[in-house]
Order: structure tokens, then C-alpha cells, then sequence
């Protein structure tokens, strides 16, 4: 290999191994639908909804995915830490 090069997927600086320190976590992911009341402002019913996914998991992303005059519907991917114990 070239002096100047390097493989694909290893930026400069970056080391292919793991330290071996390095603890890994395995995880669950879920895909979740909920329905929640519209808040009055978009900051409430972006808390109501972090809040209602939070009880499932820790959020990875969500959105809003259908709104009436009241009540608002959503989509998210969460993972929880799988217990291998």
C-alpha cells in the first residue's frame, strides 16, 4: 500500500482495534405507536412525547406521524439494555 493511504472505513488516527477495556452492551430495539392529547404549544407536546417514550425505552428517534383537532399520533424506534445474566 501507498505511504499516503489508507484502508476504507479508518479515518487517520482512528485504531482498527478495540481497547480492551472497551465493555459492550447489547440492546433491544422496539418500534412504538402512541396517541397522546395535543399540548398548547409545540415544546409541551414534544416533552409529553419524550416522556410517554422514556416508559418504553431510551428513544433513538420519533416523529409525529398524524394530527387531528386534539390528539396527535407518533412513531419512535427505543432500546432498552438487554439483561444476558
Amino acid at each position: 500500500m501507498e505511504e499516503n493511504t489508507r484502508p476504507l472505513g479508518h479515518p487517520p488516527g482512528i485504531s482498527r482495534e478495540l481497547p480492551t477495556n472497551l465493555s459492550t452492551t447489547h440492546l433491544s430495539t422496539q418500534f412504538i405507536r402512541i396517541t397522546l392529547r395535543l399540548g398548547r404549544t409545540g415544546v409541551e407536546l414534544r416533552d409529553q412525547i419524550e416522556t410517554q417514550l422514556s416508559t418504553y425505552g431510551d428513544p433513538r428517534r420519533w416523529a409525529i406521524t398524524a394530527v387531528d383537532r386534539t390528539m396527535a399520533q407518533g412513531e419512535a424506534v427505543v432500546t432498552t439494555p438487554l439483561n444476558l445474566l
